[in-house]
């Protein structure tokens, strides 16, 4: 994914969570390179272009103890009547 001047959304590994960060390209001189989550298929880290797929994706890929609870989404285990 190319990216210029615009916001994007990395995983980052923090105090024990999973959380998401809002970055520019600027931004990245200010994070430890090594608490992103990389992707297992090519060692980058996961970008997303906006913060609703990086939500559904960190929902998807951990489980809910290692979430950051402002990024938990709660799916009903049963079907709601």
């Amino acid at each position: 994914m190319e990216i210029e001047n615009e916001v994007y959304y990395k995983l980052l590994k923090h105090n024990g969570k999973i959380t998401i960060a809002c970055i520019q390209w600027f931004d990245e001189y200010d994070y430890d390179q090594r608490r992103f989550v990389l992707n297992p298929e090519n060692d980058e880290p996961y970008v997303f272009k906006d913060e609703e797929e990086a939500v559904n994706a960190i929902n998807d890929m951990f489980n809910e103890d290692e979430i950051d609870p402002r990024y938990l989404k709660i799916y009903p285990r049963y079907p709601m009547h």
